[in-house]
């Protein structure tokens, strides 16, 4: 019985999370995409960033509003996301975690978290290296949809060694996805020492 009760509280916040992003008018299909690849990849690196099932719900629902900051302007619309959703209200999130995720939707592209960044640095520092952790796999996902066409479906993820394989169909032309991730890979390497790599299945 509690077990389902978490599991319908856990429903209500991304249900929530899902009508901001509608609120602002974001393609829903790439954000829920993008939350589908980033709790795929948290799964696989479980013993890598320690964090729990929590987490991974901060991780899905900054992965679904990630983009709200593109109805203000398409420039600098990370920045532009973290402040309408530290502005907003998530069902279940207190203000503490509504901060986190908004900080994860930031991090989505361009800078990596700076100590300049006053919003982070105004995070407690075990929340920091959350952002950090769950920033890292945003920016590796938003990487592989950055098109916004959902070419990478149900990739196969495997840590080997130093690298975050992941592995898609070897018809598929990813090097748009590739030149991405190499962009947006920095912080999956600082913080996990993981380079992020697209690889055609059976290699």
């Amino acid at each position: 019985e509690q077990g389902k009760g978490k599991e319908e509280y856990a429903r209500q916040i991304v249900a929530s999370a899902v009508g901001l992003a509608r609120k602002y008018r974001v393609d829903e299909k790439h954000a829920m995409h993008v939350a589908y690849l980033a709790t795929t990849i948290f799964d696989e690196l479980t013993d890598a960033h320690g964090l729990g099932p929590w987490e991974r719900l901060l991780l899905e629902v900054a992965a679904i509003v990630h983009e709200v900051g593109s109805y203000v302007h398409n420039r600098s619309h990370h920045k532009h996301s973290m402040y309408l959703i530290s502005a907003s209200e998530i069902f279940g999130l207190v203000q503490e975690e509504i901060e986190v995720v908004a900080n994860v939707a930031r991090y989505h592209r361009r800078s990596t978290p700076q100590t300049t960044h006053p919003q982070y640095m105004a995070l407690e520092r075990a929340e920091r290296m959350t952002v950090c952790k769950l920033g890292a796999i945003l920016r590796v996902v938003d990487a592989l949809d950055k098109a916004h066409v959902r070419k990478v479906r149900n990739p196969r993820i495997v840590v080997h060694g130093e690298e975050l394989r992941i592995f898609v169909p070897r018809t598929l032309d990813t090097r748009l996805e590739q030149l991405y991730l190499e962009e947006k890979g920095d912080l999956m390497q600082e913080i996990y020492g993981l380079k992020p790599l697209l690889l055609p299945s059976g290699t």
